[in-house]
This record gives C-alpha cells, sequence and structure tokens, in this order.
C-alpha cells in the first residue's frame, strides 16, 4: 500500500492519541522504536516496500478501506487518530473508529460591552481605576469605556461620586449571563464529543493545550476540591486535544469552545477559567446539579458580584 511521508505533527498527534487511548505511556525512540506500556517495537515513518510483519507502520489518519486492507496483508500499523492494529506473541491492540477532531475555529470579536462587562465583575478594583487604565487593561478604545460608563449611569446601574464609582453588580451579573448566553457564546464554535475510553479520575492528569481552560463541572469540582469525576466537560481551547475524543454531535459529554477573549486575560488559576466564567457556564447548563454548583462557586468567589 503506498502511504506518504508522515509529517512531524501526525507522529506526534499518533503517540498522544494512542496514550489518550489505551491510558498506557506511548512514546517514540528516534530512528526506529515505538514504546508501547513495557514493550518496544521496531517502527517505521516511512512508506514501506513490502509487508513487515515485525514492523509498525505509522501513518498518517486511515480510511476504514485502508486499515481493512492492512489488517488483512498483516501489516500492524498506528494512525495519527490512534487506530491501530498490533500483533506480538504477548501483546495485542486493536482500536478502530478513531477520527482527528475538527479545528476549532477562532471567534468573532466579542462585542465591547461584554468584554467591559467580564472585567469589571472579575476585576473589581477595576471599578475605581480611571477610563484609560480600563480601557488598556482591557484592550478596547477610551471612547469605547466612556460611552458604556455613561449607559450604565442612564439605566441606573452606576452611580459616581468625586472619589467613588458605585457599580450595581448584582443586575450587571444577570445582564453578563444573558448576554454571554444569547450574544457571545453562540460564537465559539462549540463541539461535542465523547470519550473513547472513560477517563475516570486520570482527566486531571491530561495533558492541556497550550493556553486551554476547564469550566464548567470540572473546573468547579478543582475549584471546591471537590474530588467526585465529572459527568460533563467544558473545555475552552485555542486548538483541540488529542485526548482520543469522537465526535458525538448529539449526546457527547466533553464540550470544546474557543476561548472568548485574549487567554492571559481570561486566566484564573492553573488550567482553569476565572470563576466567573465556571459560574456562568453552569448556570446555563440543563443539569440541575450544575446549577447547585454554580451557586457554590458564587458564594465562595463573592468577587464575582461585589466589589
Amino acid at each position: 500500500m503506498n502511504t506518504h511521508p508522515l509529517p512531524t505533527q501526525f507522529l506526534g498527534q499518533a503517540v498522544a492519541a494512542l496514550s489518550a487511548l489505551t491510558g498506557k505511556p506511548v512514546s517514540w525512540h528516534s530512528p526506529n522504536r515505538l514504546r508501547i506500556g513495557s514493550h518496544t517495537f521496531l517502527a517505521s515513518t516511512q512508506p514501506l516496500d513490502r509487508i513487515y510483519p515485525e514492523v509498525i507502520l505509522i501513518c498518517p489518519p486511515l480510511s476504514p478501506f485502508q486499515a481493512t486492507a492492512l489488517q488483512a496483508q498483516g501489516q500492524p500499523y498506528l494512525d495519527a487518530a490512534g487506530n491501530a492494529c498490533v500483533r506480538a506473541a504477548d501483546f495485542y491492540l486493536f482500536i478502530q473508529g478513531q477520527v482527528l477532531p475538527t479545528p476549532v475555529a477562532p471567534p468573532a470579536p466579542a462585542p465591547v460591552g461584554l468584554r467591559l462587562l467580564y472585567y469589571l465583575l472579575s476585576e473589581p478594583d477595576l471599578h475605581q481605576a480611571s477610563y484609560r487604565q480600563i480601557s488598556q487593561r482591557v484592550g478596547v478604545a477610551l471612547g469605547s469605556v466612556s460611552t458604556f460608563f455613561s449607559e450604565l449611569r442612564q439605566q441606573g446601574l452606576l452611580r459616581e461620586g468625586s472619589l467613588h464609582r458605585w457599580l450595581h453588580t448584582e443586575a450587571l451579573l444577570a445582564r453578563w449571563v444573558q448576554d454571554y448566553a444569547t450574544q457571545l457564546r453562540p460564537t465559539l464554535g462549540a463541539q461535542r464529543y465523547r470519550w473513547a475510553t472513560a477517563p475516570g479520575m486520570r482527566w486531571r492528569q491530561l495533558p492541556m493545550v497550550t493556553g486551554s481552560y476547564w469550566s464548567g463541572e470540572p473546573a468547579a469540582r478543582l475549584l471546591l476540591q471537590d474530588g467526585s469525576s465529572p459527568t460533563s466537560f467544558t473545555l475552552y481551547s485555542p486548538s483541540l486535544p488529542v485526548w482520543g475524543l469522537v465526535p458525538d454531535p448529539a449526546s457527547g459529554t466533553v464540550e470544546v469552545l474557543a476561548p472568548p477573549f485574549p487567554i492571559p486575560k481570561l486566566a484564573g488559576s492553573g488550567g482553569l477559567a476565572h470563576p466567573l466564567l465556571v459560574y456562568t457556564d453552569l448556570l446555563l447548563s440543563s443539569k440541575a446539579s450544575d446549577r447547585e454548583l454554580a451557586l457554590c462557586i458564587r458564594e465562595r468567589w463573592a468577587c464575582c458580584t461585589r466589589e
């Protein structure tokens, strides 16, 4: 069978996918060794001129027809999506049906008002900052800040004295949740997946894409130091992680979205979104248990609603 030389990224994807799917450490050792758990195999990332039953062919994603042909010919393989067929005297591995996830599309720029709302609710110190300081922190035009505060005054959500500024944070929080749900979240390209292999508590150790953050139930479990395993997962990520996820738009329990703002401004602690966003995602969930978690997050991180 003809195959193309393996691009570097496919080798990394194949190794990461197989590790996520099997729960075993998988590593590549140049020039031609693949280690799976405690077993080491000869492997090739280049096209083979004939069938080599003792060599694992590492290749780009295979179609079901290509995979079936390799199986019939007795050629071991591992593709970039994590599909594999490897037989040895004391080892057998067979995985099929995996596909590379569709890349996460970047969202359109968030409306200025929503950006300002997010920062004012998540960073109470900005309540007393100058318009110029707020403009620089949020990354919006100075005139936009002035217009936004003028609108808040007209709506009765802001009072300003000579030395102090008071914001109606309860009303602003309700407005944020509603506007985030109707205006911003639908633009984040949400995609749903299911786990090929249930991660159990291993989800806490999964390798995270740079700039990605848990939100929703997994973030709440970590923030509240709750040892329970989530029943659903919300992840904001600029690209999709290679965790052996299977596309499942109808009932997938893993939701992946593009970050709504530049990641450094969204970060809370470690690999978690700010509690404000965690609270929002939980409150918008259809699960009663998630809405209960939302109240716990709000009570513990009162900075979301208080100066």
